[in-house]
């Protein structure tokens, strides 16, 4: 049994008027500037003529976490062969709703092994070292967010103008929802240990099958009901895959060894059941990770039909017939074109290790493949220049005829003349032919030391001295044409990230005697 409770609080002041360079400070009007702000910025916030001032002076939170637990494990093993093994939890928490039917719902797994290998019937095989085979049945979960079940409405406290003479005015920040529960998950496992040729080959195979019901997430719903959206349970998936890790000692001499470890994962995943509301349609379809009938992280583009004699973005709707207008009725779900998953089906490490005499030699490749990521495009469509832009600006539609050679649409002056009838910057940004595949190698890492000789040390009253040099991300081999590295790049959006160059480190390890 275990009972625990843990909170966290948070606060922070902003306050503004110092100057550093004289170490002075003037006061200043918060409330003048929240309320009417000031004019003729020269880069006004959320595209407004007027800019107000928005950070918070002082804000405050806590978070408490309450747990009672109830658990047990159970082993057994019969003549070294046979082994039976069983889990249970029942949890009750501050974090389920407080509705008795979603409490104390319990979480448990069973699981045998046998040992095949202590069968009398395989000891005339004597290649082999070890054979076990395993397999497991159980149900776990995720418990929710903190403050997002229960029987009352979470608030936050607001100053707007929109409550002038009013007094303060709230917002719901989580409405009540005292029915939310686990999100629970199924899990089928089955796997083999095995090694052979005196444990110069090892292996573990692993098998799954996942089915999570219940799924917790934030569902966009009815905006009349007061909110735009609210954490619950929507959905059911399923995931199935298999891991492999292999371990061979590929030479093993006196002064010279090799080793080498490979591990491999594949998942696959399918969205069986969501529960949201309103009808789908191609606008909402582009921007969903996770849609009923999908993969989950899928990623959805429209399909390009190239820029118009205005330089404007077109795409092709289901019957193939080429649109400009955003709100046209032909643009349905259909139009949306399933482009693959963000997250790798495949991935997982090789790494080699190396030792001759005091020396050892070590090195990690890292890949992910069979993804997909959106390109990053230029986002300067209009208005004024006021920031750094991309190269890819320069590649833009200028006079008639240039559709014939640039996908980039053009540049307007005027914010009202970016999203009309006839232009929609987001079928360019968000068009299959921005869709790049995000499959990469990597050199992890390689690590080279020596181990001054036994002789040296004892003269030098050490048990051990030894020099290392290390080396991160040296090299990159990309799937893409386009200088992105994956790994630092949001697949989603299609923008880059702070990408970290090489990385080097020198050390020095004494062990004393």
């Amino acid at each position: 049994m275990e009972i625990q409770s843990g909170v966290s609080t948070s606060n922070s002041n902003t306050r503004r008027g110092y100057d550093p360079q004289s170490q002075t400070y003037q006061a200043y009007d918060e409330k003048e500037l929240a309320t009417n702000g000031v004019s003729g910025a020269v880069y006004s916030n959320f595209g407004t003529p007027r800019n107000t001032l928005v950070t918070k002076m002082f804000s405050q939170s806590e978070t408490e976490k309450r747990f009672v637990s109830f658990y047990s494990n159970v082993a057994y093993t019969y003549n070294s062969k046979y082994t039976l093994n069983g889990s249970i939890r029942v949890d009750q928490s501050n974090l389920y709703g407080s509705d008795p039917s979603v409490q104390f719902k319990p979480i448990w797994s069973v699981g045998v092994a046998w040992n095949l290998k202590r069968e009398s019937f395989m000891d005339q095989v004597d290649f082999l070292n070890r054979l076990d085979f395993r397999f497991s049945y159980g149900l776990g979960g995720n418990s929710p967010k903190p403050g997002k079940g229960g029987p009352y409405n979470l608030l936050n406290a607001k100053a707007s103008t929109m409550f002038a003479g009013l007094g303060i005015g709230y917002d719901i920040m989580y409405p009540a929802n005292d029915k939310i529960h686990w999100e629970r998950t199924r899990t089928i496992n089955g796997g083999i240990d095995v090694a052979i040729f005196n444990n110069r080959i090892t292996a573990s195979i692993d098998v799954y099958h996942k089915l999570t019901t219940e799924l917790l997430a934030t569902k966009p719903t009815d905006q009349t009901l007061g909110w735009e959206s609210f954490y619950t349970n929507f959905g059911d998936m399923k995931n199935q895959g298999f891991e492999v890790s292999l371990r061979t000692k590929n030479i093993f001499t006196r002064n010279f060894s090799w080793s080498t470890v490979l591990t491999m994962t594949n998942n696959r995943n399918k969205v069986l059941k969501l529960n949201l509301d309103g009808a789908m349609t191609a606008g909402k379809k582009v921007y969903m990770d996770y849609i009923e009938g999908y993969a989950g992280n899928s990623l959805f583009a429209y399909r390009w039909a190239g820029l118009s004699e205005e330089g404007n973005p077109q795409v092709y709707n289901a019957e193939g017939e080429i649109i400009s207008d955003y709100q046209d009725e032909s643009l349905t779900e259909d139009t949306v074109k399933f482009m693959g998953v963000t997250q790798p089906k495949w991935y997982g490490a090789l790494t080699n290790n190396f030792s001759y005499k005091g020396f050892d030699f070590s090195f990690m490749l890292v890949y992910n493949f069979g993804h997909k990521m959106r390109r990053d495009v230029n986002n300067f469509w209009y208005g004024r220049l006021a920031r750094n832009v991309s190269k890819k600006f320069l590649d833009r539609w200028r006079e008639p005829g240039d559709e014939k050679y640039t996908d980039v649409p053009k540049y307007v002056s005027k914010t009202v003349e970016n999203k009309t009838k006839s232009r929609d910057i987001t079928f360019y940004e968000l068009a299959d032919i921005n869709v790049l595949d995000a499959s990469y190698v990597k050199l992890r890492d390689i690590t080279l030391s020596y181990s001054l000789p036994k002789s040296l040390c004892d003269k030098l009253f050490m048990d051990r001295i030894t020099l290392r040099a290390q080396a991160s991300n040296l090299f990159l081999i990309a799937a893409n044409n386009d200088g992105i590295d994956p790994e630092y790049h949001h697949y989603r959006s299609g923008l880059r990230g702070t990408k970290y160059g090489p990385s080097w480190s020198f050390g020095l390890t004494i062990n004393f005697k």
